[in-house]
């Protein structure tokens, strides 16, 4: 089955969110969002950049026209993740090395009716993840080394990782986000990817052309 391509939008203001949002939503019909607390991984996003209340922040998602997924990078999830649910999200992403409540985690995104994955880094151990398996939706594997900032250099040990938790938990759909691109994407697309998030090979310039350019290299994919 071909992968879904979801822009994925790094932004420090919800200005900058909705901008992007509107440069996309006549190509796609959802975007990933990249919430970044400055603690679990370096840099912030909006809202902790522009001082806003999670509060605050999620009746703004309300507002956006198209559907939106939440991948949270943030210290302690389990404090503010019952007030991100409020937002509708349809696919929250939780990092495995964010807490020590991972399937707690994943059961409360389940329960909100939302898609449940858990976000690995290639440097985690992801021995546990068998211990997740039944909670949760999907895998998302970062296929850069350093997380919270958007074009950073492709990793290749993301095949690696990618790998690894295929074997941990058969079946489940694995996405990656970070260093996606239209050169990078045929050999995603053959580890198993079956959703690509794609931030600044997205929007870095003309989006309709890049958009061309993603699905052209998704078609070469599909060829092999």
């Amino acid at each position: 089955m071909k992968p879904e391509i979801i822009p994925a939008i790094l932004a420090e203001s919800f200005d900058d969110i909705a901008q992007s949002v509107y440069r996309v939503d006549d190509l796609f019909s959802r975007v990933h969002i990249d919430i970044v607390d400055g603690v679990h991984a370096p840099g912030q996003t909006w809202p902790y950049a522009s001082g806003e209340t999670v509060d605050a922040a999620v009746q703004r998602l309300h507002n956006i026209t198209l559907s939106h997924d939440l991948d949270l990078m943030i210290d302690r999830p389990e404090e503010v993740l019952d007030q991100w649910l409020l937002s509708g999200a349809r696919r929250v992403s939780v990092h495995l090395s964010s807490t020590r409540h991972i399937k707690r985690c994943l059961q409360q995104v389940r329960d909100a009716g939302s898609e449940a994955y858990v976000g690995v880094v290639i440097d985690d151990d992801i021995s546990t993840l068998e211990t997740v398996s039944d909670h949760l939706d999907g895998i998302q594997c970062m296929g850069i080394k350093d997380i919270g900032r958007q074009g950073e250099p492709y990793d290749r040990r993301v095949l690696n990782l990618m790998q690894a938790v295929q074997d941990l938990c058969p079946g489940v759909p694995v996405a990656v986000d970070g260093g996606v691109s239209p050169k990078t994407i045929p050999e995603l697309i053959e580890a198993g990817a079956s959703c690509l998030a794609v931030g600044s090979a997205l929007f870095r310039g003309d989006v309709s052309g890049n958009t061309d350019a993603i699905e052209s290299a998704m078609s070469v994919s599909a060829s092999r």
